[in-house]
């Protein structure tokens, strides 16, 4: 899928929208990509080709959305727990 010199972009997690841009510099194996040295060595799972960034970027933008409304979610069913064991409700 990616060869020497291709362009590509490592989202830092999945947690949040930010991504960062390298230059494969060599393979060395079928599932990692080096990116200069290795310490910038990624398995090819989490590299996306440069041409997807603001696909990947609105998908990570909604799915930081989505982690908000569910924590909120779970802070509610919490806090509706702790009313009842204080027989506040």
């Amino acid at each position: 899928m990616f060869k020497t010199g291709d362009k590509v972009i490592v989202p830092n997690t999945l947690d949040n929208d930010e991504i960062r841009e390298y230059v494969i510099t060599r393979i060395p194996t079928p599932d990692t990509v080096e990116c200069g040295s290795r310490e910038n060595t990624f398995y090819t799972a989490f590299v996306w080709p440069e041409r997807v960034k603001s696909q990947l970027l609105a998908v990570l933008r909604e799915r930081k959305r989505l982690k908000h409304v569910f924590d909120e979610s779970i802070k509610s069913i919490y806090e509706l727990r702790n009313q009842l064991a204080r027989k506040e409700i």
